[in-house]
C-alpha cells in the first residue's frame, strides 16, 4: 500500500461513516517521516522497529489520528440491523487508527529512565522478568486506559500487534494482527472499528490470528455501511 492508496481508503471510510450518520472526530494524516528521525528514535530507545512499521512511518505518514463515532441512537440502529452478532453489550460506537513518531520520540526520556538496558516496559515501570510485556512497545493508548502494543521481542521478522486489557486481573493480551502491516490492513477492512477491544472482538474469530476483515461478521458490517438506503 502506498500513501495515495492509504488516503483513498481513509476517504472511503469517512464517506461511509458519514453516510450512515456517524461523526468524524479526527482526520489527521501527516506527511511521511524522515528516515533519520526514525533511526534517532531507535538509537535513543535501543530498539529496532520492524520494517513494515518503518515503511508506514516513512512512506505513508509520520502521524495518523483518524477517529469516528456514533451517537446512542445510531448505535441502537446498527444493533437492530445486525442482530446476529451485536447487542447492547458489544455495540459498535467508534472507530480509530492512531500512530505517531512524535509521540514515541516524546517518551525517549521515559525509556532512558526506566530502561537502561533498552528493554521497553509499560508506563508504570513495574513489569518483571516473568511478565509477557518485556520487549514490547506501546504504539497507541486507548481512551479507556488500555494500550495497543507491538511485540519487538518476537523471534520472527514480523512483530505481532496485541491489545493490553488493563481491566482484566491478569492484564490479558489479545493479538490483533501478526504484524503492523496486517494490523492496518485488517482495520481498514472493517472501517477502523475500535480501538476498544469489546468492539473488535466481534471481528476476531481466532485469537491466534487477530482481526479478520473477511470474517462473516466483518462482511455483514461492511455490507451495512455500503447499503444505499443508509444515506
Amino acid at each position: 500500500m502506498n500513501r495515495s492508496e492509504f488516503l483513498n481508503r481513509i476517504t472511503e471510510i469517512k464517506e461511509m461513516i458519514q453516510k450512515v450518520g456517524g461523526t468524524i472526530r479526527s482526520e489527521i494524516v501527516a506527511e511521511p517521516a524522515n528516515m533519520k528521525d526514525v533511526k534517532e528514535l531507535e538509537r535513543a530507545c535501543q530498539i529496532q522497529l520492524p520494517d513494515d512499521f518503518v515503511y508506514y512511518l516513512t512512506n505513508i505518514s509520520a502521524e495518523v489520528d483518524v477517529r469516528w463515532s456514533f451517537d446512542r441512537e445510531l448505535r441502537l440502529k446498527v444493533i437492530k440491523a445486525l442482530p446476529t452478532f451485536l447487542d447492547r453489550f458489544n455495540a459498535i460506537y467508534s472507530g480509530s487508527l492512531v500512530w505517531s513518531l512524535k509521540e514515541l520520540v516524546s517518551k525517549i526520556n521515559y525509556f532512558r529512565r526506566f530502561n537502561p538496558d533498552g528493554i521497553v516496559l509499560r508506563e508504570n515501570g513495574i513489569v518483571t522478568e516473568e511478565n509477557e510485556l518485556i520487549g514490547t512497545l506501546a504504539i497507541c493508548e486507548v481512551p479507556c486506559g488500555d494500550e495497543i502494543r507491538m511485540n519487538l521481542a518476537a523471534p520472527s521478522k514480523e512483530k505481532p500487534i496485541f491489545y493490553l486489557n488493563h481491566s482484566d486481573a491478569d492484564n490479558s493480551l489479545i493479538q490483533l494482527a501478526p504484524s503492523f502491516d496486517a494490523y492496518v490492513t485488517q482495520l481498514l477492512g472493517i472501517s477502523l472499528v475500535g480501538n476498544e477491544i469489546e468492539q473488535q472482538l466481534a471481528f476476531i474469530p481466532d485469537r491466534s490470528n487477530g482481526i479478520d476483515c473477511k470474517s462473516s461478521n466483518a462482511q455483514l458490517w461492511m455490507d451495512y455501511l455500503r447499503q444505499p438506503e443508509n444515506g
